[in-house]
Parts: C-alpha cells; sequence; structure tokens
C-alpha cells in the first residue's frame, strides 16, 4: 500500500499517510498539536495512559510541515471554525479518500494500522518492536494486527528454517 498521492482533498491525503506511517490509533491523531511533532517524532499517551513514540517517514514529516505552515502551535487539523476537528469527521475523510481508491475492501483509520504493522512486520521488524509501536500491552493483540500473508510465512520458513535444504526444481 503506497500513498502520498494528490487527491481532489489534501487533508485526506495527509491524513492517511500519517495514520499509515505511524499506526496511531484516530483518537490519537485527533488531539495531536502542532508543537508536538519533534523531529518528525511524535510523544504520543494512548490508551491506558501509556507513553510511547511514534515515527513519520521523511516525505510525510516534510507534508505535515507544509500543511501546518505558518502556524506554529494549536491543533493539527482545523475545522472551518477554526477549532480542533472532531474524531469522526477525521474517519468520514479517510471514507472519502477510501472511495477514490481501487481497493477490494474500504480503507478505514482502523485498517491503516493493521496496515502499518503488518508493512513492518513484512519488511523485518521484530514483533516486540513492533507492538512498541503500537502501544499495545500484549503480545497477543499486536499478532492479531499482523496480518501476515501465507507465502510470506512460506518464505520465511524456507528461507530462515535450519533444517529447510533448498527444493529442487524439477525441469
Amino acid at each position: 500500500m503506497k500513498f502520498l498521492t494528490t487527491s481532489v482533498n489534501p487533508v485526506s491525503d495527509l491524513l492517511v499517510n500519517l495514520l499509515f506511517s505511524s499506526g496511531m490509533r484516530i483518537f490519537e491523531l485527533a488531539k495531536l498539536n502542532i508543537e508536538d511533532i519533534r523531529q518528525c517524532q511524535i510523544p504520543i499517551r494512548g490508551k491506558g495512559g501509556k507513553d510511547r513514540v511514534v515515527f513519520l517517514y521523511s516525505d510525510v514529516c516534510r507534508a505535515l510541515s507544509n500543511f501546518v505552515k505558518p502556524r506554529t502551535s494549536g491543533p493539527i487539523f482545523l475545522n472551518r471554525l477554526g477549532g480542533r476537528m472532531s474524531i469522526r469527521y477525521l474517519q468520514k475523510l479517510v471514507e472519502l479518500r477510501s472511495s477514490t481508491l481501487k481497493t477490494s475492501k474500504p480503507i478505514t483509520c482502523h485498517t491503516l494500522r493493521h496496515h502499518f504493522a503488518t508493512d513492518l512486520l513484512e519488511n523485518g521488524a521484530n514483533i516486540r518492536d513492533i507492538q512498541e509501536m503500537l502501544g499495545h500491552a500484549s503480545l497477543v493483540t499486536t499478532q492479531r494486527y499482523t496480518h501476515v500473508s501465507v507465502a510470506h510465512l512460506t518464505n520465511s520458513y524456507q528461507k530462515f528454517h535450519s533444517k529447510i535444504k533448498p527444493a529442487k526444481i524439477k525441469k
């Protein structure tokens, strides 16, 4: 899944990219302020008051910086009256962006979090590190987030198991 595209609504693009690149929950993003962001790192107080740091990759960090200019403080996402956007409105923006993508299932804020975890796992991240990045107290919860394909699991098994010999291909 790759984002950073330009759609009709640049706010929804930024929102989707922030959720996918960081693994934040929508309520965590909704309460985020500009001054919370420090060098593409954001300290988060998540569910149950659990603290963690989320990271943004450079393209998303740059897009966010451009989006909030010239403001230096306050909520990142403002409604038309200048106040903080509600969680529900942010969810609607993700739904709006999802409707423009050609996917088999609709993309929600929560599926972006799942994709974040799966992407990390499929690219070699340790499940304990993913647990920390998602802010989960239990590893069991993290495992539910990681939808790893059977092909990826088969490849890992064949690549890393010490008893596996390379299969001979019959011609």
